[in-house]
């Protein structure tokens, strides 16, 4: 049994399970939205995402080790960006779940299921990861132990 789990271990180390949650660019710098509104749109469509697919095994394997869960936040242009994405995911049969945001009705966020990140088809790996679109002094920056490698 624990040699089952170790071999789990290092196949999830070189293969990790990961969600893909696509955020829209234009809400914070054209739209102008607050980057908590933006971020509340990517938690949305991930809870949504992790709920709508909770049976299927890589979600239950996501959730199975809280502490090492891999998420990428990557952005895309605007909301016909981000539909034309949804289809390309749909032709690719990967399930994931596009937030709309009510009374607006936009289409803000995406998010897939988790998937085995050697499986991410193409259109997902070549989007750029999100970046705060507020200018920060020196001051303002986080913590070390928390900025990107």
């Amino acid at each position: 049994m624990a040699a089952t789990a170790a071999a789990t271990a290092v196949v999830r180390k070189a293969d990790p399970i990961v969600q893909y949650v696509v955020v829209r660019a234009d809400l914070a710098n054209g739209l102008r939205w607050p980057f908590g509104a933006v971020m509340t749109q990517a938690c949305h469509a991930s809870v949504a995402a992790m709920h709508r697919f909770r049976e299927q095994p890589e979600s239950l394997a996501y959730v199975a080790d809280l502490e090492r869960m891999h998420t990428v936040l990557v952005e895309i242009k605007d909301q016909p960006a981000l539909l034309g994405l949804s289809e390309k995911l749909r032709a690719s049969e990967l399930d994931h779940h596009v937030w709309i945001e009510h009374p607006e009705m936009e289409a803000t966020a995406l998010a897939t299921r988790p998937i085995y990140r050697s499986t991410a088809p193409k259109c997902l790996k070549k989007l750029r990861l999100f970046k705060d679109p507020l200018p920060r002094d020196a001051a303002e920056q986080p913590p070390a132990a928390l900025a990107e490698p």
